[in-house]
Order: structure tokens, then C-alpha cells, then sequence
């Protein structure tokens, strides 16, 4: 969205110096591109700009060791450190035991991303600095061919 590419180590140091001057950030609509599925349909991915990921990745730094302490030991999807290996792993352990209650639980929400509650959301991230920063990402809408989207959700 931003025309802007970053290939070089000089590109990326401008970049890096860039971001260590605090300066207020209005969040980019996202570029949609969609991808083909196994069954034909299409699913659609949203790319930030570069500098949106960048601080994307700040915030999500910074949140994420608070969070990883709050999850299930046993949950495994999206989380650092964990793998699908890690999954199996455990279903293999369980099932080979004694325990005689065995049981899976494999659930895919279909457009959980696309549907998430903007404002449970929020409310469940508290009053984490970054707040506002994240509440614009939410709102920011997309672009595509038949020009910008908002996003409700």
C-alpha cells in the first residue's frame, strides 16, 4: 500500500532509524490479496505496509509474554514455541496412557480472524499503551480492486 520496499541493509537501517523517532502513526489500509484454495474458492489475506508490521511486531513483543502466561499449557495453535509436532506429541502421550477419559478436541473456527469482536477485543487488552495504536489497525479497512473496505470486524 505504501509503495515502499525494503531490500538493502541501508534500506533496513533507515528503517530501523525511522522507527526510533517517536512519531504518531495513522495505520495504513491493508492491501487484499486473496489465495487460492485446494477446494477453488478463495481465501482473502490482508498484507499490512511495512511500517504497520514493523510496529505490529513491537506491540506484539511486548504483549505477547503477559499473554503466553495466561493460555492453556495444552493449547498449541498461533502460540511461540509450539508446533504441530508439539501437538501430536501430547495427543500420542495421552493416548498411550492409562487414563481412561481420551479424548481430542480439534476445532476450526471458519473466519475466526475475519470476525473477531472489535470491541471485546479492546476490552480484553486493557489498558495496555499501545491501545489506541491497535484500535486503529482494527478500523483501518483494506484496499483492494474495487477500491477501500472498512472492517467492522
Amino acid at each position: 500500500m505504501d509503495k515502499l520496499v525494503i531490500k538493502t541493509p541501508e534500506a533496513r537501517g533507515i528503517l530501523v532509524d525511522a522507527l526510533l523517532k517517536f512519531i504518531l502513526w495513522k495505520p495504513l489500509p491493508a492491501k487484499r490479496v486473496y489465495i487460492l484454495k485446494p477446494n477453488d474458492k478463495k481465501r482473502p489475506l490482508s498484507i499490512p505496509s511495512i511500517i504497520d508490521r514493523c510496529l505490529q511486531a513491537i506491540v506484539k513483543n511486548a504483549l505477547e509474554p503477559t499473554w503466553e502466561s495466561k493460555f492453556e499449557a495444552t493449547s498449541y495453535g498461533f502460540r511461540v514455541g509450539r508446533s504441530t509436532h508439539d501437538a501430536i506429541g501430547r495427543i500420542f502421550t495421552i493416548a498411550h496412557s492409562n487414563n481412561k477419559k481420551k479424548w481430542v478436541l480439534d476445532a476450526d473456527i471458519e473466519g475466526c480472524f475475519d470476525n473477531i469482536f472489535h470491541e471485546a477485543l479492546m476490552s480484553t487488552i486493557g489498558n495496555f499503551p499501545a491501545r489506541k495504536l491497535i484500535h486503529q489497525w482494527l478500523k483501518s479497512g483494506y484496499m483492494d480492486n474495487s477500491g477501500f473496505h472498512n472492517t467492522k470486524a
